[in-house]
């Protein structure tokens, strides 16, 4: 039984392994994100490329979950996944990590 749970282990641990690093530093603009769903995509500047983006791909400095809004610019690394590429490390064009307002307001 024990090679066998560790056989359906495997796949998973082989996608993860398979995430190859792309390119860095890629300005784009925010297309449509869902907080709700949790994704979104970044069409790229220097293609138009629309590029996979998940919630735990922004940075932030929070423990709220951080949004991105539809035309926010940012700056993101590209990664090749076993799904296809996928934006990672986003942040704003200065490099600084996205904040949205309401996290800021004190009550």
């Amino acid at each position: 039984m024990t090679g066998e749970s560790s056989a359906k282990n495997k796949p998973q641990n082989d996608a993860k392994k398979s995430r190859v690093l792309v390119e860095r530093g890629i300005l784009g603009k925010v297309s449509w994100f869902s907080v709700h769903r949790g994704f979104g995509f970044i069409d790229r500047d220097d293609t138009g490329e629309r590029v996979f983006v998940h919630i735990t791909s922004i940075m932030r400095n929070s423990r709220f979950n951080q949004a991105l809004d539809e035309g926010d610019k940012v700056v993101f690394d590209v990664i090749q996944g076993h799904k296809g590429v996928e934006a990672v490390l986003v942040t704003s064009p200065e490099g600084i990590i996205i904040i949205r307002l309401q996290e800021l307001l004190i009550l």
